[in-house]
């Protein structure tokens, strides 16, 4: 029996398989015989490092083999999407260039219009919560829900800041310095500014009405 021989009869053997009903009656196994070599002897030769790594190594060679004709007849194809997307300028198909030209510009628009449908339903949550428009593209997300997500996030942020320093302004300006007892009491801001509203009206000199 040649090499090439066992190696056809051995291809598809799982470990399940009985070797006995696959090896019986072939030329190897009546060469076996006549030379006083059973099928338990070559079983048991199976079991040798240096056989099985022979056995395993011409396997091997049959894999690479056909791994080498797969990619020559497949991968290309499996691997032409993934090109066509990453590589376009790989592409050297006039025609198949130009459709993916037509495709992108198209994918592009669709991707710009969808943006713009984005930003004017963002703007008017934006209107609801009070929010300035021109900050809105800041907080722009995937979708609306996200852009929702992203607006109240910020409205939860900078609301309390907003509440601290107007409340340091107003308690800044509500006390009259140099007051004593009452005098020296806070003032309301709108008494503050009635009172220098009246002082800022004040005619110096003789009073033209008297």
């Amino acid at each position: 029996m040649k090499k090439s021989e066992l190696m056809a009869l051995l291809n598809n053997v799982t470990d399940e398989d009985s070797i006995d009903e696959i090896l019986q009656g072939t030329d190897l196994v009546k060469e076996f015989i006549k030379n006083s070599l059973t099928l338990e002897a070559f079983k048991g030769k199976l079991k040798e490092k240096e056989f099985k790594d022979f056995i395993n190594g011409e396997g091997g060679k049959d894999f690479e083999k056909r791994l080498k004709e797969w990619k020559k007849n497949n991968l290309e194809k499996e691997l032409e999407p993934f090109i066509q997307e990453k590589y376009p300028d790989l592409i050297t198909d006039p025609t198949q260039k130009k459709i993916l030209e037509l495709e992108k510009k198209l994918a592009d628009e669709q991707k710009a219009n969808a943006r713009k449908d984005l930003i004017t339903e963002a703007i008017k949550y934006a209107n609801e919560k009070k929010i300035p428009s021109n900050l809105v593209e800041n907080f722009l997300g995937e979708d609306l829900e996200k852009t929702k997500a992203n607006l109240d996030s910020f409205i939860e942020t900078i609301n309390p800041w907003v509440s601290e320093q107007v409340d340091e302004r107003l308690g800044a300006s509500s006390w009259v310095p140099g007051g004593a007892g009452s005098a020296g009491a806070s003032k309301s801001l709108g008494e503050q500014l009635a009172e220098e509203a009246n002082n800022s009206g004040k005619v110096e000199g003789p009073n033209p009405w008297a």
